[in-house]
């Protein structure tokens, strides 16, 4: 009986599909076979991976081209040479090459592609898992060595073949794509759905469909046909709602993936799930067996869904996968089995200090103590939106003190300061733990820093405030701030214009510092948006997922904006609509920084495409936000690189020339403060009084408490230096004034702002912004306001101003403790009235944050207790209105009072 060749397995398929210009260029390769390129291609990737599409994307446009379309049935090489015929007289339209593959030799075909001489050709091979290992598979390896190089071959597989490709990869005669290579990048998601699907997504959404999907092309089509007859609104909500439990997603991986699976193989992956992070001895260990490693390495080279970014030290299941997996173990466990095998994986997690896989795993297995246990000491770097999924489980407690802060750090990690301040409050309401509390509030203040109506930060990161923090938040108000830190140098040289200074900063930042080594990543990234480099969009894609991964979702977002102006650099008209849309997303909303980041990202990506009136609106907006956020520096910035980077499409590294109009907006010139000590500044930069002798450093503080206020000698001499001789003293204090002028004119203030006037002194700073006056001057004016919302509002900024006791490094020294104890009321009067105002005007949630700030100050004001219960009542926090009752009585009983 003559063989048959079925003609369906050599058809070769319409191209459909997004063209992905980042793999277009190895398609033109492939076409063209120019000189030095790579005569033949392998692309490696799961099931659904989209290797097919894209196979048949590098056939479009290439002319005519053989096709093959491996199948089990086809493992002899007498079968396999037939279709490699055929497949080759359509390719180079020579029929001679099937006559000569008749007899099933392909050694007859090789020298029938010689004898013809050479001649440009395409042969594609699909499928080639069906063949692995097979005598077939040996005869297309003979004809992958031994064919004319003119000859292109482009294979595609679901996992590695047996031939040996790595020695064609070293020669340069292969190349290969793998898995990562087919994933979907976020703006290849947008692109997918708004052109080929025509059902187009948001920025944030295409964003949020990549992570749940990691990009994995049938799981972005299933969600398409899933989604086909949703609304745009509809279509975004589910893919918050994407899951484990979609049908279509499960009803593939069933199919494609796991049908026919070895069952010892499929018992590991269903075991080994629970662990989230795999490595060889947490999977022996968790299955009480060994070689686990060598199952886990032959997953990746197989491409079964498993993934190591760092050389098979550790791997994890594809989401998809792992959700699966996660469903199909409860089914055939039942629930309380698969809590028993998470909390077994918690377990050995958290004994290899894997922090945030084992807080996933202790949460599966609904032990919330040790989740709280966990999630307290330290904010574990572990995915924000997963832990926020498992605090919003049913059974998940209300009250715990431990659940409520990690629920304030992940608010904090996703950009939602005010919401996160809040929180911490919150927390600390939950238990009377003084070293937790004082933790909560360490925390809590270094995201107070960024707050609108928030103090300015302080000259160093006292209070265990972080450094960075600290001093980025410097960097945002003046332009000439002090800093230290690598990447807040970097932030600062950005400012300036000096781009060379900015990189080599970032060369500085550590290699361990988390979320500010991602954040020098991206700001190289901005750094070639803005100067002459080439901004890489793969590059910040990288950051966006590393993280999302290490749950740092405010620094994803940002990285989403770099990215999208790094597109629209180079293709403005398919991108500006999404730019505009991702602005409007943040606008208002509860991330101004990352509303500011991104606008100020985007309009560096309009002007570097020669867009100066989207860039202008883009960087206005930018400015605006700035404004709002009390950042006069960036404010100035986003004017400098309007005019720059509008004109010129770049930065020009030059250091910018500050006006005096400049100055007005940066912030007064000088700033005097001795709430929360005392700190004098000129243009941002620190007077060093630190570097005066005690009694000099007394003295300049105690008349910077009485700022333009005379002093008389002898008050001074008797609070400074009591017991001297009068001679003695006066000659004390004419060295320590002399001391402290030399220092104001170190820092470039006039000497003459000490005078004597006959036997008193006075410190008066011209045009200097004293704090400690402004703040009783707010005061006062609310009190006398007979509006409460005015009222409220003045309050508000006189509290903000009110940054912590008054010259605390004076320790108890006389002359300041009674000053100290009156403001300390003064603040927590005016707090407490603050939130009755907030009350009156049907703000609960404000009237709750002046509450506790009033019981920061005073403890036992009874007002501020009943403040607290009510406002939480009328927001419908019940149990916590309870609880500050109860701590009301507390503080009462402590008094010796009752109600």
């Amino acid at each position: 009986m003559e063989p048959v060749v079925f003609l369906e397995k050599v058809r070769r398929p319409d191209a459909r599909g997004l063209v992905r210009d980042r793999l277009d260029s190895v398609a033109a390769s492939v076409r063209t076979g120019a000189p030095g390129d790579a005569a033949s291609t392998l692309v490696i990737g799961p099931p659904g991976s989209g290797k097919t599409t894209l196979l048949s994307q590098f056939a479009s446009g290439a002319g005519r081209v053989g096709w093959y379309r491996a199948g089990r049935e086809d493992g002899d090489a007498a079968s396999v040479t037939r279709y490699l015929g055929h497949a080759l007289a359509v390719a180079l339209d020579d029929p001679a090459l099937a006559l000569a593959a008749a007899g099933g030799m392909i050694d007859d075909v090789i020298r029938a592609l010689d004898d013809a001489g050479p001649r440009r050709g395409l042969l594609f091979v699909d499928d080639l898992q069906e063949i692995a290992g097979t005598p077939a598979e040996r005869a297309l390896e003979t004809l992958l060595l031994m064919r004319p190089r003119e000859l292109g071959i482009v294979l595609g597989s679901r996992r590695p073949p047996s031939i040996d490709t790595a020695r064609l990869v070293v020669s340069g005669e292969l190349r290969e794509l793998d898995g990562d290579d087919l994933r979907f990048r976020s703006w290849e998601v947008e692109q997918l759905f708004r052109t080929v699907y025509d059902a187009p997504l948001s920025p944030e959404g295409a964003a949020a469909l990549t992570r749940r999907t990691g990009g994995w092309a049938a799981g972005l089509h299933l969600f398409h046909l899933a989604t086909a007859r949703y609304g745009r609104t509809e279509r975004e909500r589910a893919i918050g709602e994407l899951g484990g439990r979609s049908r279509l997603i499960r009803s593939y991986l069933a199919r494609n993936v796991l049908d026919g699976i070895d069952p010892e193989r499929l018992e590991f992956l269903l075991r080994t799930a629970t662990l989230g992070v795999l490595t060889g001895r947490l999977c022996d260990d968790l299955l009480a067996t060994c070689g686990s490693a060598s199952v886990l390495a032959a997953l990746e080279d197989e491409q079964f869904f498993t993934t190591s970014t760092d050389g098979g030290v550790t791997y994890r299941y594809h989401h998809v996968l792992q959700t699966q997996l996660e469903v199909l173990l409860v089914d055939r466990l039942g629930a309380s089995g698969a809590r028993e095998l998470y909390r077994r994986s918690a377990e050995l997690l958290e004994r290899d200090a894997r922090i945030g896989a084992a807080v996933h795993a202790y949460a599966r297995a609904e032990d919330w103590g040790a989740v709280a246990r966990l999630l307290t000491p330290v904010p574990p770097a572990t995915d924000g939106d997963a832990v926020t999924g498992l605090l919003a489980l049913p059974g998940v407690p209300d009250d715990d003190p431990c659940l409520a802060i990690a629920g304030a750090r992940l608010l904090a990690r996703r950009g939602q300061l005010g919401e996160a301040v809040a929180a911490y409050r919150r927390a600390e309401l939950l238990l009377d733990d003084r070293p937790f509390i004082e933790r909560s509030r360490r925390e809590r203040r270094s995201l107070e820093l960024w707050l609108p109506n928030a103090a300015p930060p302080p000259a160093t990161a006292a209070g265990g405030l972080s450094p960075v923090s600290v001093e980025l938040r410097a960097v945002t108000r003046w332009a000439r701030a002090a800093v230290s830190t690598p990447l807040a140098q970097a932030v600062h040289q950005l400012i300036a214009g000096r781009l060379d200074e900015a990189a080599s900063a970032l060369d500085r930042v550590g290699a361990d510092e988390g979320w500010e080594l991602l954040a020098g990543r991206l700001m190289r990234q901005f750094l070639c948006l803005v100067g002459d480099g080439e901004p890489d969009a793969g590059g910040v894609e990288a950051v966006l997922l590393e993280a999302d991964l290490e749950g740092w979702p405010w620094l994803a977002r940002i990285a989403r904006g770099v990215q999208l102006a790094a597109l629209i650099a180079s293709a403005p008209e398919e991108w500006t609509a999404s730019a505009h849309e991702l602005i409007d997303s943040y606008r208002g909303g509860a991330e101004p920084w990352t509303e500011a980041m991104v606008a100020i990202a985007l309009g560096a990506g309009f002007a570097r495409a020669g867009r100066p009136e989207a860039a202008a609106t883009a960087l206005a907006h930018a400015g605006e936000v700035a404004d709002r956020m009390a950042a006069p520096a960036l404010r100035a910035w986003t004017r400098l690189l309007c005019s720059g980077l509008v004109a010129t499409a770049v930065v020009t590294p030059a250091p910018p020339t500050v006006t005096a109009s400049d100055r007005r907006d940066e912030g007064p010139r000088v700033v005097l403060s001795c709430l929360g000590g005392f700190r004098l500044s000129v243009d941002g930069r620190p007077v060093d009084h630190v570097a005066l002798r005690p009694r000099a450093r007394s003295l300049l503080m105690l008349l910077a408490l009485h700022h333009r206020r005379p002093l008389h000698r002898e008050h001074l001499l008797e609070q400074l230096w009591p017991g001297s001789s009068l001679a003695s003293g006066v000659h004390c204090l004419q060295v320590s004034v002399s001391s402290i002028r030399l220092c104001l004119e170190a820092a470039g203030l006039d000497r003459e702002a000490l005078v004597r006037e006959g036997d008193a002194y006075a410190l008066r700073i011209a045009g200097a912004d004293d704090r400690l006056r402004s703040f009783e001057r707010l005061v006062a004016d609310a009190a006398a306001s007979g509006d409460r919302a005015t009222a409220l509002r003045l309050r508000t900024a006189a509290l903000a101003l009110y940054n912590g006791d008054l010259l605390p490094e004076a320790g108890p020294a006389e002359w300041v403790v009674d000053e100290r104890d009156r403001l300390r009321r003064l603040a927590t009067t005016a707090a407490s009235a603050a939130a009755s105002d907030a009350l009156a005007t049907g703000d609960p949630r404000t009237a709750l944050e002046h509450a506790h700030r009033a019981i920061d100050l005073d403890p036992y004001q009874d007002s501020s207790w009943s403040l607290i219960a009510e406002s939480n009542l009328r927001l419908g926090n019940h149990s916590a209105a309870a609880l500050a009752q109860q701590k009301q009585a507390w503080a009462l009983a402590e008094l010796g009072l009752t109600r």
